[in-house]
């Protein structure tokens, strides 16, 4: 896309449109690593950082933001050579800059791996400015930088968003000293004579052409010395001091990394000590050497965690946009957790401080006027809270009843959602689906026209341009959400571990092997070795079924804002889905089919005759452990030793399951019960399913967990274990316009089958 000729000025705090340029103020933030007896008159500052501005800017009626790209650096070199510096932006409206306000000069400009950079030298006169940035550095509240400059760009699409990529820059550029930062810069180092001995700073480290810092260079001084105390030790074998060298080594490369060279040193150490120890007796002294480097490694791994727990709290405080004096609530509050030495800085995590910042931000939202921020004292276009897509996607989950948010876990090739944090508190939602979709589509008539209704056409994000994608994405929250409701037991019938991917609808083949019998004895000086009886193997087969059906939302509907039935619908879709799962499962028990081997599941005098005929009660129970234990291997045919864990039942037998799970004793005569807990102290793995159609039969169960082999495997393609939404007609397609409905598709893909026998009991009892 070529540059758009229209140019337009654009300030913070206010749009006015001029045939020039874009005028812009960027943010960016510093922190240095200044040593402590250093001046702080000059530093390596990094102007922005590639990617997208906190900021937005009115571009043709849209609020935009910048993008900056390699180049949008190389384009600004030119005009970094030379630049000026000021404390603070001009007052809006303010022709000139005041000479009072000129802080230093910008020269040696160069595109860094990161963005643009350039020395920056402070005037003598200003050394209120060095002492602040150093004073500010050291309390770990780092300055901040922000270009200000007249651009051009292009409009151009960056992942899900729209930029105004900036390509071209005015006269007048400046990069001035402010307190806020909105573009990720960051000064890379002072350009000074730098201490050993001073402090290192908790932020971002320094760039690429600072090779160590403090922090390093006492882990390499520290790795040095352990070495030196291996080669002290006497009589130390040459592999030792082979291994010593090579991480001496590693450590003068360029980018060593101190921490792991350091547990490396430490165990070539205690190594080598256990080893002469072993061969010359016990070394005086050892143990407490051992003793003390590992509370070094434990104290240079704290430091470690805590210097990148610092980093990450500073990269998501300037990624928040919350005003200045909460930014430092949040980093004060923060910073004193990871300076208490009994806390642990693992657990700040980027989701415990995006949590923190979340709790800050809702708190102070109600007490925001306008719900803006505010960078370097000018009224910015960013705001506190949610954006406007964002408001609209709680909005339409509020009103489809969904309380939390849902995220997509992996868990090696399977993929399931689980609930998230509490949807966002602070928007209410909207009242009603009509409600909904006109302040969506902006079509308030609900017209289902294409004049009437622009936002349906335009290729925005999805969220805010398609009320079809964004009403289908909160049916399927809601449709997830009334999904994992009813249980069914089918995470005990069918734990995670007995799920598969399936990767396409082709027959699936699970092959069992048989088991080994016992080694024989032999004497290798009589007969050699002989070949082992190779178990077989059976196999059994299945491929995916396709379930679902299709949804629709009519205009009437939503004209005649029947939330009531759509509600009723959606909820309906997630009980359906997870009853037919169950159901898929329940009727392999109900139906007893053959198997792999041909003979059916459950039978009388086959597969350990696990068809029995006796009513529920702690003997049968009894029985059934005995018979379940006695099964055998395949090939082998030695006892699998496992007994009953899990009971399942109708809800007509729930009474006597629990009954005989939880009594102590069978009589009047005290006679313990041999089963009691059988099935958990308070009957846990007593699963009373609605699923049963015969009121006296009932099975039981291994741990399938911790079964060899799972009797059920529940096989979903690509893994995905919840059933999907997804639009049947697309937003802008005729058929929306013409048939005055929206459709969705529901789609459920798997299928279960039965990959072993042993393990699993079935009870058929006459009426």
């Amino acid at each position: 896309m070529e540059p758009d000729t229209r140019r337009i000025r654009i300030r913070e705090d206010a749009a006015a449109a001029e045939a020039a340029s874009v005028q812009i103020v960027e943010a960016a933030g510093v922190i240095a690593a200044a040593p402590q007896a250093a001046t702080g008159r000059k530093w390596r500052v990094r102007v922005f950082e590639y990617g997208l501005s906190k900021n937005r800017y009115e571009v043709d009626g849209r609020k935009l933001p910048l993008l900056w790209t390699r180049e949008s650096a190389e384009a600004l070199l030119g005009h970094l050579d030379g630049a000026q510096a000021f404390a603070n932006h001009p007052e809006p409206g303010a022709a000139h800059r005041s000479v009072r306000d000129l802080i230093g000069y910008y020269s040696n400009a160069g595109v860094g791996p990161k963005g643009p950079e350039a020395d920056l030298e402070i005037l003598e006169s200003e050394d209120w400015a060095q002492k602040k940035m150093l004073a500010a550095w050291k309390l770990g509240r780092p300055m901040a930088f922000s270009i200000q400059s007249l651009i051009a760009g292009k409009v151009v699409r960056h992942g899900k968003e729209t930029a105004l990529e900036v390509t071209e820059y005015g006269p007048g550029l400046s990069v001035d000293l402010v307190s806020g930062a909105s573009s990720g810069g960051t000064a890379l180092e002072i350009l000074e004579q730098q201490d050993p001995g001073g402090a290192q700073p908790s932020g971002e480290p320094g760039s690429a052409k600072r090779s160590t810092n403090e922090k390093g260079a006492k882990m390499k001084k520290q790795i040095l010395k352990v070495l030196e105390q291996l080669r002290a030790l006497a009589n130390v074998g040459e592999a030792w001091l082979e291994k010593a060298a090579a991480i001496e080594a590693d450590v003068k490369k360029e980018g060593a990394d101190e921490s792991a060279l350091l547990v490396q040193a430490s165990e070539a150490f205690t190594g080598a000590a256990a080893e002469v120890s072993e061969r010359d007796g016990k070394v005086d002294g050892i143990d407490e050497q051992v003793e003390e480097l590992r509370k070094q490694i434990a104290e240079a791994e704290r430091k470690q965690k805590v210097a990148e727990a610092k980093h990450l709290l500073h990269t998501k405080i300037a990624e928040s946009r919350l005003p200045a004096t909460l930014q430092k609530l949040v980093r004060d509050d923060l910073h004193a957790q990871l300076d208490d030495e009994q806390y642990d800085p693992a657990k700040m995590t980027g989701a415990a401080i995006d949590q923190k910042i979340k709790r800050v931000r809702e708190g102070y939202a109600p007490l925001a006027e306008k719900n803006k921020a505010r960078v370097s004292g000018v009224p910015a276009s960013a705001e506190v809270g949610l954006e406007e897509s964002d408001k609209w996607r709680i909005g339409l989950q509020k009103l489809f009843g969904v309380t939390h948010e849902w995220k997509e876990v992996r868990e090696g090739q399977m993929v399931r959602m689980v609930k998230g944090a509490p949807l966002d508190g602070s928007y209410p939602g909207f009242s009603g689906i009509k409600h909904a979709y006109g302040t969506i589509t902006g079509d308030n008539d609900v017209s289902m026209l294409r004049d009437a209704n622009p936002k349906l056409s335009v290729a925005e994000d999805w969220v805010a341009s398609s009320f079809s994608n964004a009403l289908g994405d909160s049916i399927r929250r809601a449709l997830l959400q009334d999904f994992m409701e009813p249980d069914y037991g089918l995470d005990m019938l069918v734990p995670q571990s007995a799920r598969a991917n399936l990767p396409d609808f082709r027959t699936q083949e699970r092959i069992r092997v048989g088991y080994f019998g016992d080694l024989p004895a032999v004497d290798p000086e009589l007969a050699d070795y002989a070949e082992l009886d190779r178990p077989t193997d059976e196999k059994a087969t299945y491929a995916a079924v396709q379930f679902g059906g299709l949804v629709t939302i009519t205009r009437k509907m939503i004209k005649n804002d029947d939330l009531g039935i759509v509600l009723q619908i959606v909820s309906r879709l997630g009980r359906s889905a997870r009853r037919t799962l169950a159901r898929r499962v329940f009727n392999l028990l109900l139906n007893n089919p053959a198997i792999y081997d041909g003979t059916t599941w459950f039978h009388a005098t086959l597969h350990g005759a696990n068809l029995r005929t006796t009513a529920l009660s702690a003997t049968e129970l009894g029985a059934i452990r005995a018979a379940m234990r006695n099964q055998t291997e395949k090939d082998s045919n030695e006892k699998i030793g496992i007994g009953p864990s899990i009971l399942v039942v109708p809800h007509e037998l729930e009474g006597t399951a629990r009954t005989e799970n939880m009594r102590e004793f069978l009589d009047d005569q005290f006679t313990p019960n041999p089963v009691r807990f059988m099935f958990g102290q308070n009957g846990e793995r007593i699963i009373v399913s609605p699923l049963l159609s015969d009121a006296t039969d009932f099975y039981t169960f291994a741990d399938q967990s911790r079964a060899g082999q799972p009797c059920i495997e529940l096989g979903f393609i690509d893994g995905r274990q919840e059933p999907d939404i997804v639009i049947a007609d697309a937003p802008n397609s005729e058929k929306v316009f013409t048939s005055d409905r929206i459709r969705w598709k529901i789609r459920h893909e798997y299928e279960a089958v039965v990959t072993d026998f042993r393990g699993s009991f079935r009870n058929t009892v006459a009426g």
